[in-house]
């Protein structure tokens, strides 16, 4: 029998609507969903991913000068967008937002942690390790079902790395939200799908789907 987590992706006040620097919309209409998803007790264990940027990330705009926010650059010829200064460690709006229910029982997953490199993903990058993948094997779990924000950015490059690292994946749709319009989304799940992530709805859980 597959043991399975639910992994929650950045519901942080700075992504959330109305206030935060980088709100995604609809982000708050997601959060009942997910408490509902927590409250039902179906996974072996919980975990909480966010982002922890230092103040002079590199992906801040702010700290290029010149340069705007949603402009792209380029560092040793890959390019990057460029994003307002969000989820600070230490500031409000790196915290959780009030909504999300948060127990101690929860795993804190921290990402975004070193000032020259992105990441998205939970799972971290090759220069971060955010410890997720050697916590998952330790409680044996082999099934991620995966939320949060946003479905375009950082839910989709962490079901990325969960489907190479050998888990059975879902992303449960109508607990996440995007940032791009629906071609964009289309194109990530269009993405997912291939690689083998199923896509469903809360309530086909609830149904024994």
């Amino acid at each position: 029998m597959k043991r399975s987590a639910l992994l929650v992706v950045d519901v942080q006040n700075d992504f959330c609507e109305p206030e935060g620097s980088l709100a995604v919309p609809g982000s708050l209409k997601i959060i009942p969903i997910i408490n509902q998803l927590k409250a039902d007790n179906h996974y072996a264990c919980v975990y909480l991913a966010c982002d922890a940027h230092p103040p002079d990330h590199f992906s801040f705009a702010s700290n290029h000068p010149g340069k705007a926010p949603f402009e792209k650059i380029e560092i040793d010829g890959t390019a990057f967008d460029l994003w307002p200064a969000h989820c600070v460690k230490g500031t409000q709006g790196a915290q959780f937002h009030p909504l999300l229910n948060v127990n101690e029982r929860d795993v804190i997953i921290e990402k975004g942690t070193l000032r020259h490199r992105e990441c998205y993903s939970a799972f971290g990058s090759q220069e971060e390790d955010t410890n997720i993948l050697s916590d998952l094997k330790s409680r044996q779990i082999d099934s991620l079902d995966i939320v949060g924000l946003a479905l375009d950015y950082c839910v989709k490059e962490t079901a990325r790395d969960a489907i190479q690292n050998g888990f059975s994946v879902r992303v449960i749709e109508d607990a996440t939200a995007a940032v791009g319009n629906s071609l964009i989304v289309q194109s990530a799940k269009d993405t997912l799908t291939r690689l083998g992530v199923q896509f469903l709805l809360s309530s086909q859980l609830n149904e024994g789907s």
